[in-house]
């Protein structure tokens, strides 16, 4: 696990913020930690297109909570059915979002902050074919289903005495607001978040690196394309950041760390001055779809 956890430490530039999203222990230590470590540009996983609309978030009529919705629409390619499929999905806001403690500090530090992940349509469009969000019903884009499902994660499900993922998180995370005396320092708290997260990301299934320059796969096993996608293109906005030498937090679901983290790694070893488009040829799997999106 410590190897693990050394292979994160790829630039002197950058500090990890692991999250579980919608995580009240992780806001408030997140705002902590941003108040300790005082970053200059804060980058946090979300859909980049919502980038436009965070000024929207801190007029006087804004009041929490608040949610991005995002749409897709796919025409068949089929020209006997004209039927459109349509895509839902909220990003919603809170004071106990880890995220919107990330935007806060910036607006209120003059601070840059932006969001990193694809968009919601750049996602549908990396799944293999065949494969789709969720239609009908709106959903979160941001959910917990990488932790939750997990086969790492059904093995510890096994040996407690908790019924699911919520109860056992809420048990070895949340409880630990309930007693400020033994509140951990941010960093250690953090550590742990780390730590759980390269267990359920399954470290029997990860191909580790032999080396520094050994390129990073394409097909990890047990990570799916879409996943794959996301972090190269989050790998790809962390990158341009270090490249400015500014001090950047990334604040992302802890399941991505590693995956990210290898990347730049490679990166960052080599001559390069710019990430290759790795994420976009992940994307090609969805090219001959007509897609079209929007974001409120």
């Amino acid at each position: 696990m410590e190897a693990l956890l050394s292979e994160l430490n790829c630039s002197d530039y950058l500090i990890w913020a692991p999250i579980r999203h919608h995580s009240p222990a992780c806001a408030h230590q997140l705002e902590r930690y941003l108040a300790d470590t005082n970053p200059d540009v804060i980058l946090v996983e979300g859909p980049s297109e919502a980038n436009t609309l965070i000024s929207h978030l801190f007029e006087p009529s804004t009041k929490l909570p608040v949610a991005f919705f995002s749409y897709v629409v796919e025409n068949k390619l089929s020209k006997s059915d004209a039927e459109e499929l349509r895509y839902r999905a909220y990003v919603p806001l809170t004071d106990m979002s880890p995220e919107w403690v990330a935007l806060r500090f910036a607006q209120s530090h003059d601070k840059e902050a932006h969001f990193i992940d694809l968009s919601h349509e750049q996602r549908l469009a990396s799944l293999e074919q065949g494969e789709s969000f969720t239609q009908g019903n709106e959903h979160f884009l941001y959910d917990d289903h990488l932790f939750a499902q997990s086969s790492a994660m059904e093995k510890v499900l096994k040996q407690s005495a908790c019924r699911d993922f919520n109860e056992w998180w809420d048990r070895h995370f949340e409880s630990s607001l309930l007693d400020k005396k033994s509140l951990l320092a941010p960093e250690a708290f953090f550590k742990q978040v780390h730590m759980f997260s390269l267990f359920l990301r399954d470290v029997n299934q990860v191909q580790e690196s032999t080396s520094p320059k050994a390129e990073p796969h394409l097909h990890e096993r047990g990570i799916d394309q879409q996943t794959l996608a996301r972090e190269y293109f989050m790998a790809e906005k962390i990158f341009a950041e270090i490249q400015k030498k500014r001090k950047v937090m990334v604040v992302c679901g802890g399941f991505h760390c590693l995956g990210i983290a290898r990347i730049l790694r490679y990166y960052l070893s080599s001559s390069s001055d710019k990430l290759p488009a790795n994420a976009n040829r992940l994307l090609l799997a969805g090219n001959k779809r007509k897609l079209r999106s929007g974001i409120h």
